[in-house]
């Protein structure tokens, strides 16, 4: 009966986001939990629309820079603020 009830619990990893701006500095730094690389960068896409000051986002994993991405072309002044 105990088996019937187990199920597969996968470790998650901590990732940094950080918002960087044109100038190359960092006004926002975010961690979030993910299961791995490719969840992170998924939920990476999305957390750039939430900063529009930033002109890239890059994706950290431990010491390891794991992508850039560049922000989307949304018609915002992103010096301002």
């Amino acid at each position: 009966m105990l088996q019937s009830l187990m199920f597969e619990i996968t470790e998650a990893t901590y990732y940094t986001f950080l918002g960087v701006r044109d100038d190359g500095s960092v006004p926002v730094v975010d961690l979030l939990e993910c299961v791995n690389d490719a969840e992170a960068l998924a939920q990476l896409q999305v957390w750039i629309y939430d900063h529009a000051t930033c002109a890239t986002a890059e994706l950290w994993r431990g010491g390891t820079l794991v992508d850039v991405v560049r922000a989307p072309a949304l018609g915002i002044d992103r010096k301002a603020s």
